[in-house]
């Protein structure tokens, strides 16, 4: 069976340092909360929310909820499409003004726009490395889900508080100016 500690001795190359897992390791077990040490600049924001055991990350904003059935094309592109209506106008066909309920980006929301797959986008197109196995670890996991279950496409990624600590490393070993703030 292979443990996390193992896992990360075994992978070398740099990817995550032994002495990095020991640290937040030890910081979680002496503290009870991960080592979560800011970013020299924050661009972006990655929310952990705990469920169940897990924590589940989203980008920039908590999601709870689906956007109001209220909204125009405009505010939806504006308020959960990346780069709002400017980048995605090309695509939203529709008349600005028209309701978003009826557009099917309204529909692909929770797998493709929502902060939680903008999270999974995000992280996963960083080319963090060793995350890319986390289901072979015990503790200090990432996972990235494709498809929570037959008729869900969402799309997120989830951790352990171990996990965390150790994404939070990995990014700023990377430069990446995000910081991630349990919710």
């Amino acid at each position: 069976m292979t443990t996390r500690r193992t896992f990360i001795k075994g992978i070398g190359a740099g990817l995550l340092l032994p002495s990095t897992w020991d640290l937040c390791f030890n910081f979680l077990e002496q503290r009870g909360e991960p080592l979560l040490r800011p970013p020299k600049a924050v661009r972006h924001t990655l929310y952990a929310t705990c469920w169940a055991e897990d924590y589940q990350f989203s980008l920039d904003r908590v999601d709870t909820d689906w956007p109001s059935e209220d909204l125009t094309l405009r505010e939806f592109a504006e308020d959960f499409l990346r780069g709002g209506w400017a980048a995605n106008a090309h695509w939203l066909d529709d008349d600005p003004e028209s309701p978003a309920f009826e557009h099917s980006a309204f529909r692909e929301w929770p797998y493709a726009h929502s902060a939680d797959a903008n999270a999974f986008y995000f992280l996963r197109d960083l080319d963090l490395g060793w995350f890319d196995a986390s289901h072979e670890t015990e503790e200090g996991y990432v996972d990235f889900v494709e498809g929570v279950c037959p008729g869900n496409d969402s799309r997120l990624v989830t951790a352990d508080l171990l996990g965390v600590s150790l994404l939070q490393e990995r990014l700023n070993d990377h430069g990446c100016d995000v910081l991630i703030q349990l919710t």
